[in-house]
């Protein structure tokens, strides 16, 4: 009787094992079809860097004459608010010379 107990303790142990074994290896393989995601990101992240990587220089210099241009567009808005104020001014003189 010991030795049939000592038998079925060893298959289940060896089956044990195996199970746990087959449940290892499935995890490997799906932890490397990950990795090669992450691969596969990795080497499009890069690849969108280089492609972008000269666009850095010109970026700065549109940013710097964007702001040029809006200090530009500013000074003249106030011209024309200006010349606005004026010519409002001279519409009563007009229409009185008209008539």
């Amino acid at each position: 009787m010991r030795l049939l107990l000592t038998i079925l303790s060893v298959a289940v142990s060896w089956s044990l094992l195996g199970v746990l074994i087959t449940s290892l290896l499935r995890i490997q393989r799906a932890l490397e079809r990950v990795g090669e995601s992450m691969r596969k990101i990795a080497m499009g992240v890069q690849a969108i860097d280089d492609q972008t990587r000269p666009l850095g220089p010109g970026a700065n210099a549109l940013a710097a004459s964007v702001g040029e241009t809006g200090e530009t567009l500013s000074v003249g808005a106030r011209h024309l608010t200006e010349l606005t104020r004026d010519l409002d001014g001279l519409v009563p003189i007009l229409r009185a010379r008209s008539r």
